[in-house]
């Protein structure tokens, strides 16, 4: 691999996590907004009260297992290696950027 090859795969690798920590964070948020919303749905008189118990559940149970708030740290906190990697780059040796990367 040359280094060219390599400092792009890094700079790909640094913008797929921050799209992906974008991503998960607003998953985490929107479904964080939307427990709230049915939360406050219980308050208003609209027969169903199972049907928002159920919807607030099902979000509940999803945010548990698949840990999106999680996901978005850990993909952010590895953009910021890449982008640490991306700016010492210069000073390293192919040996040393392909050992790091």
């Amino acid at each position: 691999m040359s280094r060219h090859d390599l400092i792009f795969d890094i700079h790909y690798s640094h913008y797929l996590e921050k799209m992906f920590a974008t991503l998960t964070g607003r998953i985490d948020r929107l479904m964080t907004f939307l427990i709230i919303l049915s939360g406050c749905g219980v308050f208003v008189s609209i027969t169903g009260y199972v049907w928002f118990g159920a919807f607030i559940a099902a979000l509940s149970v999803s945010q548990v297992v698949y840990q999106f708030s999680r996901s978005s740290g850990i993909a952010t906190e590895q953009a910021r290696l890449y982008l640490e990697l991306i700016t010492d780059e210069p000073s390293l040796t192919d040996e040393e950027l392909l050992a790091r990367f």
